[in-house]
Order: C-alpha cells, then sequence, then structure tokens
C-alpha cells in the first residue's frame, strides 16, 4: 500500500500508523522540545490516528526511508479550515523545516483544498515564529498569558494563511 500524502525534493510525508506512535513520543519527550511541543498519551495518539477529522503524516528522508519527524493536523471539512497542532523534527538546521512546511503548505490549499491553515506557538519559540512568517503566515493573535510553564505565565501566537493569500 503507498502511503506516500506528498513529496519534496529531499522528503516525503507519509501517512502515520500505530507502528509511528513510539517514534512521534520520542520526538515530543526530546529534551529540546520541551515546552514547545505539549506530549500526548499513546491512546491520544492512536485516537488521532483512528479519526478522520485528523491528519497525522510522518516526514521520511526520500533517499534512506529514515524517519526524521512529524506532522499533526485537524481538518475541519465543512468549513475547509486546517489547524497544524504539532510539527516537530527530530534533526535541527537542516532546512528540512522550511522544505517539508512548503511542500504541506502547497499540499493543503491543492489538493486538500483548504482554505486557511492556522496554527500556534509560543512566544519564546523564535525559530518557528521566524519560520512561519517567511513562509508568508500572518500573526492574527497573541493569547497573553494562556499557557504556564515553569512557573512563569507565557503568551502563545496565533499565526493563519489563506488561500487566496498563498495561491
Amino acid at each position: 500500500m503507498n502511503r506516500i500524502v506528498f513529496t519534496s525534493e529531499r522528503l516525503e510525508a507519509v501517512k502515520s500508523s500505530n507502528e509511528d506512535i513510539d517514534f512521534i513520543m520520542k520526538l515530543e519527550n526530546l529534551e529540546e522540545n520541551y515546552g514547545l511541543i505539549l506530549g500526548n498519551t499513546k491512546e491520544e495518539h492512536r485516537e488521532y490516528l483512528n479519526n478522520t477529522s485528523y491528519l497525522v503524516l510522518i516526514i521520511l528522508d526520500k533517499a534512506t526511508k529514515k524517519r526524521l519527524g512529524y506532522i499533526l493536523n485537524k481538518i475541519d471539512s465543512k468549513t475547509k479550515v486546517l489547524e497544524l497542532r504539532r510539527f516537530a523534527l527530530e534533526e535541527k538546521g537542516s532546512g528540512y523545516g522550511r522544505e517539508i512546511l512548503g511542500a504541506f503548505i502547497d499540499y493543503s490549499f491543492k489538493e486538500l483544498d483548504i482554505n486557511r491553515i492556522w496554527l500556534d506557538v509560543y512566544e519564546y519559540n523564535k525559530n518557528a515564529i521566524r519560520l512561519y512568517a517567511s513562509m508568508g503566515m500572518q500573526i492574527d493573535a497573541v493569547l497573553r498569558g494562556s499557557f504556564k510553564l515553569d512557573g512563569k505565565y507565557r503568551d502563545q501566537v496565533i499565526f493563519s494563511l489563506l488561500k487566496d493569500e498563498y495561491i
């Protein structure tokens, strides 16, 4: 069965399966992802895989088929709005994030016919904020003091991109 959903120059995104849950949880629990990604239980991940409102993708190196990361999305098929809930890569600084996010946005607008992609990111995740802004995403709002980490309240920045801004 061909699980490939979309590809980029060096990478491919494939539909996730139950066999990928341990890898996903490993990424969520990496020390460098502390406070950037809120992890889920195995049961929650199984529920995502079995719910048609969610699209869970594993990012692979095209040449080696090595798992590099994952993307978790929630899609509202009635409103054509996609929430990018998680986007994590094991290898940072390789350009994989920009490459796969660009291919993912293209796929979402052109193949899924999504009208709006949105996400939230914590204000201290400066690399992600720069990446999203460089991809044409706009800041819709800042939810002040909405998250508490290590005894300090943090802000969430809401980004979005509309299909007519992209195409």
